[in-house]
């Protein structure tokens, strides 16, 4: 294409990532933060769990009809009626704050929900307007974007906490919370005057029940995996989880009929994009699974039982916020190494790499095995993260692009919400006398292996596409922000700088 055009998804791309980064920032900057909500506005530590509850039960309710109407109406329009619902709820958020309500504060959070769907939207926006490998290497930028704004966000936000504890009010909290402010103010800017809107849906059609039914089947499987929390919950888990096969069991039955799916179930099951899916949900179970159970191997003392590093909460930070670079380079790299790897090759890579270290640490279990385990699970999550929606939008039918990696996205989501209380449970299991006995860490680690041994299976099932290399077709559809034909929607030749 023209070094214009070249230059024009550029500077498209260059807003992308300003966006993710204001949503990894988002993410990153609340978390630390939950505490102190928590002493200001005397909210119980049950409570304080719908902090987070709230806005994952958003996203498992909304994302896939969002998703699916940024397919029909234009991604970028869904893109910034996104961004406008998460502004809005950081404003309610800090009034909730400053008045001392946490009914408010969790009004806010609800607002919040809709953040899911930004990544799968811009992947939508940029796939159709450049060939393969381009589109990887924009893509794992994004997501590279996306994990630097939680590092970030994290950092500042200790730093915040501390601020606000050192003088608690709802004052100062209510300063703090207000931070995320301006680079959401920038990334409505940009998706308003800047970000051109996709191509037309091919067919444009809603298929209701379709998108509701698939947002029933996740809330189902999310509210029977949070069962798993207690014992007493079993029962219950096990009555859900019939539920929740019945009804994906009438959802595909009747996607399988429409003439207009929300989603292509033969394609979801197919060798091409069912074992996408199957890495995204074992990836999030690995991924988030382990997250707690490290935090609190780490900071265990082994002169009082026997592992762990004693280190404080900013050795454990510094840690993860290593972890999370080493996530970036990673889905940087996803694009190179599979155009000489293969990308199949490039996948088990990404699946290989934590196994492999996990089980070190399972079996030598001292410092330099763990940090074998986190440098392979840091970049080989980069890589699958960088590389995984890429492929998603490549397999996926261009009237399903976004709604098919918002179904990734979810998917991963219920993986870690899977892998958290399974985890939890293998520790409360090997619990006695509030100490936790070295050998549960040891079965943590080993469900670990587990799940990306499994994740290397799907990967050697993954056929990839006949041709990667071929660009796609230029649309002939006018860019809003200029009325004139968008110069962008071309291939770009491969080397061309993204």
């Amino acid at each position: 294409m023209p070094r214009t055009g070249a230059s024009r998804f550029n500077v498209i791309l260059a807003c992308l990532v300003v966006v993710e980064v204001s949503s990894g920032f988002l993410q990153g900057y609340y978390e630390p933060l939950i505490p102190q909500f928590g002493r200001i506005l005397t909210v119980g530590a049950a409570d304080l769990t719908l902090f987070n509850g709230v806005p994952l039960l958003v996203a498992g309710l909304f994302v896939p009809l969002l998703t699916k109407l940024g397919d029909i109406l234009g991604h970028r329009r869904l893109l910034r009626l996104g961004v406008v619902a998460i502004l809005s709820g950081v404003v309610v958020l800090i009034f909730g704050t400053l008045i001392g309500s946490y009914a408010l504060v969790l009004a806010g959070r609800f607002l919040m929900g809709p953040i899911a769907i930004w990544l799968p939207l811009e992947i939508a926006i940029i796939h159709p307007r450049v060939d393969q490998e381009t589109s990887r290497r924009a893509v794992g930028l994004l997501v590279a974007s996306v994990t630097s704004g939680t590092v970030v966000g994290m950092v500042l936000a200790g730093l915040a906490g501390d601020w606000v504890a050192d003088l608690p009010s709802t004052e100062r909290l209510a300063w703090a919370v207000a931070a995320p402010t301006v680079l959401l103010l920038v990334s409505l800017g940009l998706v308003l005057f800047v970000v051109p809107e996709s191509p037309p849906a091919t067919a444009p059609a809603l298929d209701l029940p379709g998108v509701l039914g698939l947002s029933v089947v996740l809330l189902i499987t999310i509210g029977a995996v949070t069962q798993l929390e207690n014992p007493e919950g079993l029962l219950r888990f096990f009555a859900l989880l019939a539920l929740a096969l019945a009804a994906g069991a009438a959802w595909y039955i009747w996607e399988r009929r429409s003439k207009a799916p929300a989603i292509d179930v033969r394609l979801v099951f197919s060798p091409r994009l069912g074992p996408i899916y199957l890495i995204s949900l074992l990836q999030g179970f690995v991924v988030f699974g382990t997250l707690a159970p490290f935090s609190t191997f780490a900071t265990s003392d082994p002169a009082q039982v026997g592992y762990g590093f004693a280190l404080g909460a900013w050795g454990v930070a510094l840690i993860m916020a290593s972890n999370n670079l080493l996530g970036i380079v990673g889905a940087v790299c996803f694009a190179g190494l599979a155009r000489r790897l293969g990308v199949r090759t490039s996948l088990i890579l990404g699946a290989v790499l934590p196994a492999g270290g996990f089980l070190v640490w399972t079996l030598e279990g001292g410092a330099v095995a763990a940090l074998a385990a986190f440098v392979g699970l840091g970049f080989g999550y980069g890589l699958l993260s960088g590389g995984l929606p890429a492929l998603t939008a490549q397999v996926a039918p261009a009237s399903q692009t976004a709604i098919a990696t918002g179904l990734y996205n979810s998917l991963g989501t219920l993986g870690g919400a899977i892998g958290n209380f399974v985890m939890k449970a293998v520790l409360a299991s090997a619990t006695s006398a509030g100490v936790v006995a070295a050998q549960g860490y040891r079965l943590v680690w080993l469900l670990a292996v587990g799940g990306m041994v499994a994740a290397v299976a799907a990967a050697l099932l993954f056929q990839a596409p006949k041709s990667e290399s071929t660009p796609p077709a230029q649309p002939d559809h006018p860019d809003p922000a200029s009325d004139q034909a968008d110069p962008t929607v071309a291939h770009l030749p491969k080397g061309s700088p993204a």
